[in-house]
């Protein structure tokens, strides 16, 4: 008798927690902007203004600084020593020469699109102009799951503003999102490495299911803030994995 109640017991709860049949309408992009809103941590060009522009070597205006609005200070490249981690962190003021000498980040995207980077859209993310100078999710034993790449890596995007909409340099705080990892990037005070993470870092892992839900959810805001109720378009690019 007690194992056919536990039974019962057990399809009734299968049944409640079971998605709904029923087409659910899709998350709008205020509702979305809510949920992510403190991942907006990111001031592209905090000096300066215009509209973000993909990288050119020959354009200086493509070279930008990256402000944190948590430590209100800038992500240069930084030596972390051996074993601790990817070679980025902050500096230690936030100065107006400290700006100018920290505009070595570029955004990228694939040739053929032009015009301003647009809010949602693929883009690879560089420091400099080394051998290695894209930066792409890879996992580390010591700090943050990021490393050094010689070519472009399309797996990042900007979000916050209304999909498809040009990014403000150094007006606009953006989330930095990883589209391989599935997180936004974000300040995290580490013991080793640069204090940069995401939200399921270590002891975030809760704030991951507070602020972005399950992975449907999560799926559903992303898309929200990146296409809007409207269709992704097909020059979309499949991440490498």
């Amino acid at each position: 008798m007690h194992a056919k109640k536990y039974w019962i017991a057990l399809a009734l709860a299968a049944a409640l927690l079971a998605p709904s049949t029923q087409a659910s309408e899709p998350m709008n992009f205020h509702d979305a902007s809510q949920i992510v809103a403190e991942y907006k941590q990111w001031m592209i060009g905090a000096n300066g203004t215009g509209l973000v522009i993909p990288y050119d070597k020959r354009d200086h205006r493509s070279s930008y600084n990256l402000k944190g609005s948590v430590i209100r200070k800038f992500l240069h490249y930084e030596k972390q020593g051996a074993g601790r981690g990817i070679n980025l962190g902050w500096t230690n003021n936030a100065s107006a020469s400290t700006a100018n000498k920290n505009a070595k980040w570029h955004f990228s995207r694939k040739s053929g699109a032009k015009g301003p980077i647009l809010y949602g859209e693929s883009i690879a993310i560089s420091w400099g102009d080394g051998k290695e100078p894209y930066i792409r999710y890879a996992s580390r034993h010591v700090g943050i799951n990021l490393n050094w790449s010689k070519r472009p890596i399309y797996e990042w995007t900007l979000l916050g503003g209304e999909p498809q909409t040009p990014v403000k340099g150094g007006k606009d705080w953006v989330v930095i999102y990883n589209l391989k990892h599935n997180a936004p990037l974000m300040y995290f005070n580490r013991t080793a490495g640069g204090h940069i993470g995401w939200p399921d870092s270590q002891v975030w892992g809760l704030q991951t299911v507070k602020s972005l839900g399950n992975v449907v959810t999560k799926t559903a805001v992303i898309k929200a803030l990146r296409w809007g109720g409207g269709k992704i378009p097909t020059v979309e690019v499949d991440i490498k994995r």
